[in-house]
């Protein structure tokens, strides 16, 4: 997908019907499905600054949403959420980074304008005011600072949001699709080098940090549990094995014994050669 030009249209097509297992002839009266349409369209129209963004553009947006897609098609097959609350996973990610400016503004700002302009823009397609309220829930859930709230109610240790468990586990699942391209090992390190250089572009402190593999690594540590569905797609396995495969370079290169030696060692050696020894198996 990235060698050809964003479509988040093609993305959305996609990944609605995958989601709720619904025909295209049964997609067209549905609300929420024209709520999707309708934010494709606006986000397409109106880029605004995320047009010029290394990270948060378009390709970042189709990604999610199909992401979505997957793993709402996952988690329906598992009855976690219905077809209904599936869709509305997907339209949640189809708005929900709008608007977004390149930093990492903290206490959830860009996802609460994020949610404003969705909930706006399908409320005139026809989506109910409850309906409205969950993608709000949803896309503020995509901020990161409420991941570890996402998945301790996901998981039962803490009691369900104000929705309940279904609205939850969507908040978890949306959290995975955000960040599900950034988990792929090679697609991986270009998107960190794309996100180190958004964070340069907004004059951010330890922008490059996020480029190395000692930043890797804490990222990869943050996605310690996974949602049944993501669990059945093998997200955890291809995190162990890239914890394990930093484990490993530091053994072979006499660096020490642990993750942290390995992407130390990394870290140290020319970027070429670091990647491709950390790729190779």
């Amino acid at each position: 997908m990235r060698e050809l030009a964003p479509d988040l249209g093609r993305a959305y097509a996609d990944a609605f019907p995958l989601a709720t297992g619904a025909t295209p002839a049964s997609q067209s009266p549905w609300p929420l499905h024209q709520a999707g349409e309708a934010l494709t369209a606006f986000i397409q129209a109106n880029p605004g600054t995320t047009s010029a963004l290394p990270y948060h553009n378009q390709y970042h947006f189709a990604e999610a949403v199909l992401a979505m897609g997957t793993l709402g098609a996952v988690a329906r097959d598992l009855g976690l959420i219905s077809p209904a609350e599936a869709a509305l996973g997907v339209v949640a990610m189809v708005g929900h980074d709008i608007g977004h400016d390149g930093s990492s503004t903290p206490g959830g700002v860009l996802e609460a304008l994020a949610a404003a302009d969705t909930v706006r823009i399908s409320r005139i397609a026809g989506v109910d005011a409850d309906r409205l309220d969950w993608l709000a829930y949803v896309i503020e859930g995509t901020d990161p600072g409420e991941v570890a709230g996402n998945e301790a109610r996901t998981a039962g240790f803490l009691p369900p949001g104000r929705f309940g468990a279904s609205a939850d586990m969507l908040r978890s699942l949306a959290n995975e699709a955000d960040v599900l391209a950034s988990l792929m090992p090679h697609l991986g390190l270009r998107l960190g080098d794309a996100l180190a250089a958004e964070r340069r572009l907004a004059g951010e402190p330890g922008a490059d940090g996020i480029a190395s593999f000692s930043g890797r690594l804490a990222f990869l540590r943050l996605y310690a549990w996974f949602t049944p569905a993501a669990t059945r797609m093998g997200l955890p396995d291809l995190v162990r094995a890239q914890i394990g495969r930093l484990a490993a370079v530091a053994n072979s290169l006499g660096a020490g014994t642990t993750p942290e030696d390995g992407a130390a060692a990394l870290d140290r050696m020319e970027p070429g050669e670091a990647r491709a020894l950390f790729l190779s198996s």
